[in-house]
This record gives structure tokens, C-alpha cells and sequence, in this order.
């Protein structure tokens, strides 16, 4: 309540300031409305796979602007209902766990307050803020840009805003831009969220992640291609993350990414080298993928068909005294790993395919199929994105006890309707079929499947 009195009186005493300029604030917002259904995997016959919850969550922005500057702030208010008490996987679960217990959660707060200086050549932005690296400038293209935020935006560093509280950060970003290149830079403090209702948006116990970005433009270095650098890090001093790596964690992850195409192909190449330590113990571990995507642009329904393939490291030998397990850092997950979030990007090899068709002029459906395994079979199933609160580390490691990698299929099929330009409907679900792995950690019921639908208001 505290920072929302400050949010609000902050945006008072700029009233005046845009009022001299002749501007007025910009008033936006957004509800979103959602039911899910869960049948997860179970461990024993007993355990609760069967629940329902709905979830609701409203924003209000205010944005008072006086030539190059820009403040903004934005209010959010988020509840929960019937969250299961006795589930043991899955979103419900996470959902209950990190908001203290409660089945029926409720929380408003100060989502974002900052100041901002843009001009056509720099930006910088300080305070509370959303972000996401990956997305520091764009292509030129529109449909490359669909791709950029898709596909690569929020690999490292995101908003996860899927789930109802969503992240946000404390701290600056700046961007300098030309012509042929751009350089961009970050510097925050990790907030609670995410699935955390109880103690949202609270400045994590020594979290930091800070980055630069150094994009080549499209056609600057190579045709119809950019080139990105990146170099992401991250700290964490949490006292539960020191008990139990041993120590801090100090992590920089650094790579580059190559994203072309024209009206109807399109391909994108990331990887990463991780360096640093975790705790006592060296940290040395990698990632990468690549995709293909063409669109039939004078087909009916336009399909869009991406196909790709990632492959993050795992640990061989847990035992030497190396940690080649790679960390995920603070992404949003839920966009390529499949929708049903029981995977992350450590220790796992993935194939996959999407298909994207437009059978009517307001109608989207996506159909995402997704193998997974695990890089390293003596290595652990990894689950999460990222920390929450300052109990967790914020990703959950099920050990594997067979002697396979398999760790299953997901099937998720997704439909998207526009009402207006305003309001959007989503109906869609997910199959999982889990393999050794799953039944290893969960063996009376390895398999899961997860229905939803979800309206998105704007004004």
C-alpha cells in the first residue's frame, strides 16, 4: 500500500509539469481473466492430480510525457481462487507453496515507476520496470520482429508474465542507437512475483542480473541477417541459495545470435558459454539452438512452419568437483519449452515444431510438438524460471532414477480469437506423455494433460 501512495504521488506532482506542456497522462490498462484444468503427473496413488483454478489480474498505467522525458507508473491488482492445498505438481502447486498456504490469494501493488529521457539516438530508463533481453532494437522487418520477441526476447532475462503475478525489476537500462548498430546495457535488482502472491514484488535478497548487448543491424554485417553479442550476469546472495550451493552464485553467460529472412523464411541461431561459480565449485556449461521458419504468404490460412532443436548442457559427473549444469538465469519459459512448463533450459536436448495458420481474418491456432530428453542421463529433470521469492532457488531438480533420457512428448494446440482490436479470447491445452524419467520421479502417473481459457481486455 505503501508504494502505491508513492506511485500515485509521484504521478500528482507530474501533473502539473504536463499540464504546462500541454500534454495529458495516458491512461491504459488491461484485465485478464483465466480458467485452467490440470490432470498431472502423480507420484502415488493418493496424490491429487485433478484441479481446476481460475485467476484474474488488472493493470493501470499512467505515463505523463514533456518532450524527451517520460515517467510512467503502473498499479496491479491479482487474485487466485480455488488453488488445490493438497496437490503435489504443477501450476496449482506452485501457485499455493509460494503464496504461504493460501488457497484463495489476493495481492495490489506498485508494478512499475520510472523516469525515462529518449531521444532518436539514446534511452535510458530508471526505477521499476519490465524487461527482457533479446529485443534491444529492431530488424526493419515486421515479420522478423514477430520472430525477435517470439522466438529469442526473454531467453535470459524476461517478465514471466504468463503466470499471474509476473516479474519486474529495480534498476536502469540505456540504449545507444545509429544506424548500422546498436549498443544497450542493464543493471537490476531481482523482484519477487511470478507465482508468488503472498510477498510480491519485494526486492530479492541480493539478486542482481546486469548485461550488455552489442546488435550489428540487418544487413550491416551479413545479408538479411543480424548479428547480436550478449553477456549476461548474474549474482544471487540469498541466504537459502548459499546453504545450499555452498556459497554465492556468480554467473556470466555470453554468446551471440543470428537472426535473418525476408517475407517468407526465417532463421535464428543462439548459444552461450557460461562461466563463473556455483558456490565452492567452477561453473562451466553451454546452450544453444537453431530454427528454420517459412510462411506460405499466398496459401490459404498462411501456415507459418518453424522447426528448430536445443540442447542445453548437463552434469556428467556430479561428483567433480565442476558444475557443467547450465542455468537458465531469470527467463520466461513458457515460450518455447512447451506451454505446459514442466521443463527448463538446463540439462535438456529438445526437438520441436510450429505450425502457425490464419483461417480467418481474426483467427490464429498455433500447434507446437516438442521431444524432450535429457542431456546428461546422471544429471536431474529440471523444472521453473527463475526465483520468486527468497526461500527458493526458484528452479526445482527431480532426480532421474532410470536408466534412460527420456523424458516425454508434449502436444499443445492453442487458438487465439480477436474480438476487437481491444479484446482477444485463447482457448487451448497440452498433452504430456512422460517417458523414464518422468516415471522415475513419478511413477504412478507419468502422463498430464492441461485445458485453459482466457480473455484479454484493453482499454
Amino acid at each position: 500500500m505503501g508504494r502505491l501512495i508513492v506511485a500515485f504521488a509521484v504521478l500528482a506532482l507530474a501533473a502539473p509539469l504536463a499540464a504546462q506542456s500541454g500534454s495529458a497522462p495516458a491512461v491504459t490498462g488491461d484485465l485478464r481473466l483465466r480458467w485452467e484444468d490440470f490432470a498431472t503427473p502423480a507420484a502415488a496413488p493418493a496424490d491429487r492430480r485433478k484441479y481446476d483454478l481460475t485467476s484474474a489480474r488488472l493493470r493501470l498505467n499512467l505515463e505523463f510525457e514533456r518532450g524527451s522525458w517520460r515517467i510512467h507508473a503502473a498499479v496491479q491488482g491479482a487474485l487466485a481462487r480455488t488453488l488445490p492445498e493438497d496437490a503435489v505438481f504443477g501450476a496449482g502447486r506452485s501457485y499455493y507453496v509460494a503464496s504461504g498456504g493460501e488457497a484463495e490469494p489476493e495481492t495490489a501493488d506498485l508494478l512499475e515507476l520510472s523516469v525515462s529521457l529518449r531521444t532518436p539516438r539514446f534511452r535510458i530508463t530508471a526505477g521499476r520496470q519490465a524487461f527482457g533481453e533479446g529485443f534491444e532494437t529492431g530488424t526493419g522487418l515486421d515479420r522478423l520482429d514477430a520472430v525477435k520477441r517470439t522466438r529469442l526476447a526473454e531467453r535470459l532475462v524476461g517478465n514471466w508474465e504468463w503466470v499471474n503475478v509476473a516479474r519486474r525489476f529495480d534498476g536502469a537500462s540505456l540504449a545507444v542507437d545509429r544506424a548500422s548498430w546498436n549498443l544497450s546495457g542493464f543493471a537490476h535488482r531481482l523482484l519477487s512475483g511470478g507465482v508468488n502472491y503472498a510477498t510480491p514484488l519485494e526486492r530479492l535478497d541480493k539478486v542482481h542480473v546486469v548485461g550488455a548487448t552489442w546488435t550489428f543491424k540487418r544487413g550491416t554485417l551479413l545479408e538479411r541477417t543480424e548479428l547480436r553479442i550478449f553477456d549476461v550476469g548474474y549474482r544471487d546472495e540469498r541466504d537459502s541459495v548459499v546453504a545450499l550451493a555452498g556459497g554465492n552464485l556468480s554467473l556470466h553467460t555470453f554468446g551471440l545470435s543470428l537472426l535473418g529472412g525476408d517475407d517468407a523464411n526465417d532463421w535464428l541461431v543462439w548459444a552461450a558459454a557460461q562461466r563463473g561459480s556455483w558456490g565452492v565449485d567452477p561453473q562451466r556449461a553451454w546452450a544453444a539452438f537453431a530454427e528454420y521458419g517459412h510462411q506460405w504468404q499466398s496459401a490459404v490460412a498462411r501456415p507459418w512452419l518453424r522447426c528448430g532443436a536445443a540442447r542445453a548442457s548437463g552434469d556428467p559427473d556430479p561428483r567433480s568437483g565442476e558444475r557443467r549444469t547450465f542455468f537458465n538465469v531469470v527467463p520466461t519459459n513458457h515460450k518455447w519449452y512447451g506451454a505446459m512448463d514442466f521443463v527448463a533450459f538446463s540439462n535438456l536436448t529438445t526437438l520441436y515444431a510450429h505450425l502457425l495458420v490464419f483461417p480467418a481474418p481474426r483467427l490464429q491456432l498455433e500447434l507446437g510438438v516438442h521431444h524432450f530428453r535429457l542431456t546428461e542421463q546422471h544429471d536431474a529433470w529440471v523444472l521453473g524460471s527463475g526465483p520468486f521469492d527468497n526461500a527458493s532457488l526458484g528452479y526445482q531438480r527431480r532426480a532421474n532414477a532410470s536408466a534412460s533420457d527420456r523424458l516425454g512428448h508434449e502436444v499443445d494446440l492453442i487458438a487465439t480469437y480477436a474480438l476487437t482490436q481491444a479484446g482477444s479470447v485463447e482457448v487451448g491445452g497440452g498433452r504430456f506423455l512422460g517417458g523414464a524419467v518422468v516415471r522415475s520421479s513419478l511413477p504412478d502417473h507419468a502422463d498430464g494433460s492441461w485445458l485453459y481459457a482466457q480473455l484479454v481486455w484493453k482499454f
